[in-house]
């Protein structure tokens, strides 16, 4: 908005309204085309948008800031879980395992004290009985994955993306139940092993070397669920009648908001003109047309030359209704066209 219409809303030292206080007809339209623009944007994002609006917020590199960030509690707990999980490797390895192995079997051979061999019977089922005795006293899991699924969706604050680590620490403080530590289950694991059903889950490396890996997770629609991987889905058909009700409905909200916007702006109140003229486009040429830098003051005249005869059509379909210039021709394409044409009248 700012980059469009910031002339005229900025400060009063550089706005292009007159001492005379009485605001351009220019600036009018072009705070019009806005608004227009957010409305129609946002309800018809298939309808061809304005040019210039549209390529000024694809422009646009913070779309990223929308997504919510991890803190640093989640930062931390996700490299405590990474960290774990390296030394669980590091313990599996196989020269660890081949250790272990040869460990065992020197330690199984009698001793030659007495009181040293008894130490070692003493000393197996200590360490087995603990094991067992921490197995059994591990409580069952008492919820579904699915319900898992819920509970870190029931904790989002926006409708973006979220982190995992986030949302699990939210979860747990909330109900405890859901503390998969207590039940010897790692929550990075539980994740991607148990909820990719219900969940949209992607990975993201921060930027720290080696990198950290965060999972962001969202809600998965009810299509993309079981769904068999050899099925092929025509989503345009599926979509397509719930499609065309809601733009429908938009357009008739739009053209209401319109309505709206005329009855109380009294600059936007013009006459109704009951004959539609077209615009005398090879006239504006022959006068005003120099390059391709005049190719914004013609898109403004034509506008606001349709908006006269209260008229809704983009650029692009006056040029290809009114002048039979393609849709496909290209500003340059445009300009060249209409230099050759100035240049044969005169």
């Amino acid at each position: 908005m700012t980059s469009f219409i910031g002339h005229v809303i900025g400060p009063k030292s550089q706005r292009t309204i007159p001492e005379s206080g009485e605001i351009p007809l220019k600036a009018i339209n072009q705070v019009k085309r806005f608004v227009e623009w957010s409305i129609s944007s946002v309800l018809l994002p298939e309808k061809e948008q304005d040019e210039e609006i549209q390529e000024i917020w694809l422009s646009l590199e913070n779309f990223s800031s929308l997504e919510e960030k991890p803190d640093e509690m989640s930062i931390l707990l996700n490299r405590i879980a990474r960290l774990e999980e390296r030394v669980e490797e590091l313990e599996n390895t196989r020269r660890r395992r081949v250790l272990r192995f040869i460990k065992s079997i020197f330690r199984s051979k009698p001793k030659k004290k007495i009181s040293s061999s008894l130490k070692s019977i003493e000393e197996i089922p200590i360490v087995t009985n603990r094991s067992q005795n921490e197995s059994s006293e591990r409580p069952m899991i008492k919820f579904t994955p699915e319900e898992f699924s819920k509970g870190l969706l029931s904790q989002r604050k926006r409708s973006q993306t979220v982190t995992f680590t986030t949302m699990y620490e939210r979860l747990i403080n909330v109900d405890p139940k859901f503390n998969l530590k207590q039940y010897g289950i790692k929550p990075n694991h539980y994740l991607i092993d148990k909820c990719s059903e219900f969940l949209l889950i992607s990975e993201k490396p921060d930027g720290s070397d080696p990198p950290l890996i965060h999972y962001w997770i969202n809600d998965k629609p009810e299509a993309q669920r079981n769904i068999v991987p050899d099925l092929v889905i025509d989503s345009d058909k599926l979509i397509q009648s719930p499609r065309e009700r809601a733009t429908k409905k938009a357009n008739e909200q739009i053209d209401a908001e319109l309505d709206r916007i005329a009855r109380t702006n009294t600059h936007a109140k013009e006459k109704l003109i009951s004959n539609f003229e077209k615009f005398d486009l090879d006239y504006w040429i022959h006068e005003n047309w120099q390059d391709e830098s005049s190719y914004p003051l013609l898109k403004d005249a034509i506008l606001s030359h349709e908006e006269d005869n209260k008229g809704k059509r983009s650029l692009k379909d006056i040029l290809k209704e009114d002048f039979d210039i393609p849709k496909s021709w290209t500003i340059a394409k445009k300009s060249s066209y209409w230099e050759e044409s100035k240049r044969s009248t005169e």
